[in-house]
């Protein structure tokens, strides 16, 4: 198996907050996130966003580095969710990197233990952020 983490989070939920190390990739199964990004400084916001269902993130170009904005994740309502560590995600890739479509989505299938009560459409669309590019 694989070691990933799998979370519930009910309304309000802090997925990370600002300043928190974090070196980890996000797949949203259900439910969505709110992205609140405050400007470096200010108690003022940059931006905020919503992530929804079926939706990644995390991991920015270098994996290797740690998040470093001001940004915090809380639920909007109740969310499941599924997170990797990066070196787990890079282990993922390399593994995978040969594969075709069809071969990646069984290896995840076989390794992550949650991903198995999804459909496979959503895990087919979930394969794609697995490949050496989202990690160079």
């Amino acid at each position: 198996m694989i070691s990933h983490k799998y979370s519930s989070l009910s309304k309000g939920d802090f997925l990370f907050k600002q300043g928190d190390f974090g070196k980890r990739f996000y797949f949203v199964v259900s439910g969505a996130l709110e992205v609140i990004v405050k400007s470096e400084g200010s108690d003022t916001f940059k931006y905020s966003k919503t992530i929804d269902v079926n939706t990644y993130f995390g991991l920015k170009s270098n994996p290797a580095e740690a998040r470093g904005d001001n940004a915090r994740v809380t639920s909007d309502g109740t969310c499941e969710i599924i997170e990797f560590d990066s070196q787990i995600y890079i282990d993922i890739v390399s593994k995978t990197q040969l594969s075709t479509c069809e071969q990646k989505v069984e290896f995840l299938i076989r390794y992550v233990p949650k991903l198995r009560s999804l459909p496979r459409r959503l895990i087919e669309d979930f394969e794609v952020y697995f490949q050496k590019e989202s990690v160079s």
